[in-house]
């Protein structure tokens, strides 16, 4: 188990960390050549001046900073959040425009079955018309065509009859004589009793 060092410690390993500083610089401040204390001096005051104000740091800005990083965590926290949640909001509603895009190209490709089939009866119903009318129409014409032959019969049969008749008035009277003539009419009149 771990302990965390008391409060107390934090100054005196301050105070080994500045007293080693300055030993140590000694050396350096030997081989610079003899001005005495006053270069020693100032070397140390360096020291002295950055512990002091080391501790005046830790002494009136640690409750601030820590607040300061505290609230900054929380802030931060809480931005955080609001961006995953606003992130999983925005995955919900990718979630739902894609099921919805789904629901409408399947919506599509329905309409696009319905406008085939009504396409396809549509030409079928024309195709049904068309034939109904070319056999309304071939009707039509053998109706024509039969009364226009009727019609040709007809005048044929007249034409036929009355070159018949022409003929028959231009030789019976050369070739029927009185005595032909009266039984005929003799005939003529039996038929009617």
């Amino acid at each position: 188990m771990r302990t965390t060092p008391k409060t107390g410690t934090l100054p005196r390993y301050l105070f080994f960390v500045i007293f080693f500083l300055v030993f140590t610089t000694l050396d350096a401040l030997g081989a610079e050549g003899g001005n005495g204390w006053r270069a020693r001096y100032d070397s140390i005051m360096l020291y002295v001046n950055f512990a002091i104000l080391v501790f005046l740091f830790f002494k009136f800005l640690k409750k601030p900073l820590v607040d300061f990083l505290t609230l900054r965590g929380e802030t931060l926290a809480r931005d955080i959040k609001n961006l995953e949640d606003q992130k999983q909001k925005a995955e919900m509603k990718s979630r739902e425009t894609m099921a919805l895009l789904k629901q409408g190209e399947s919506h599509i490709e329905n309409i696009k079955v319905r406008i085939i089939e009504q396409g396809e009866a549509e030409k079928e119903k024309m195709i049904n018309d068309a034939l109904a009318q070319s056999r309304f129409m071939l009707e039509n014409a053998k109706h024509r065509l039969g009364s226009r032959i009727l019609q040709a019969e007809h005048a044929f049969r007249t034409e036929l009859v009355e070159a018949a008749i022409a003929l028959a008035m231009e030789r019976l009277p050369k070739e029927i004589t009185d005595k032909d003539n009266q039984v005929l009419v003799g005939n003529f009149l039996a038929g009617l009793k």
